[in-house]
């Protein structure tokens, strides 16, 4: 399933309006189009910029794919992103070396990739999802973990373990 959302000026806040924060029964998994109000879907960039901008400056950004597909899982517990990025940099030890960059940045700041506040922190840790290897964090909301995994030269940042699961399969 997919939809198409509109954003004057992508921030998270624009985000969690566009999007919510629902649960439901059956858990779903529907990729979602971010577009310009001209009708312009957005790049990578833009987002992760709007999203995580101590992070997801030119250094890491030039190294993905514009495109980038994000879904949001729902399940019992809520609405959850996936955002799915693409190395464009040959040098994939790179990539992976400045995307481990991530692990510096703030609970704060963090929180921007959720629909709805994760609330507090643990720390980093290495994690296996579905035999991808990767990193994660827990947060104290239930459900709200921060994922990242790699499935070859793609890069899954899940904000719950359920939702990044669900990306890996498909």
């Amino acid at each position: 399933m997919t939809s198409q959302v509109t954003l004057e000026v992508p921030s998270a806040e624009a985000l969690r309006e566009a999007l919510g924060f629902t649960t439901v029964q059956v858990p779903s998994l529907k990729e979602v189009i971010l577009k310009k109000s001209d009708g312009v879907v957005y790049e990578f960039p833009e987002i992760g910029a709007a999203l995580l901008p101590e992070f997801f400056t030119e250094d890491v950004t030039s190294l993905l794919a514009l495109d980038f597909t994000l879904a949001v899982y729902t399940d019992s517990k809520g609405s959850w992103p996936v955002y799915i990025l693409e190395a464009s940099s040959g040098d994939l030890t790179l990539v992976k070396e400045r995307f481990a960059g991530i692990e510096t940045a703030g609970a704060a700041a963090l929180g921007n990739l959720y629909l709805s506040s994760p609330g507090g922190v643990s720390a980093w840790k290495d994690g296996i999802v579905l035999g991808a290897s990767g990193r994660y964090l827990t947060f104290t909301q239930a459900g709200a973990s921060l994922n990242y995994a790699w499935v070859g030269n793609r890069l899954l940042l899940g904000t719950s373990y359920a939702a990044t699961q669900e990306a890996v399969r498909r």
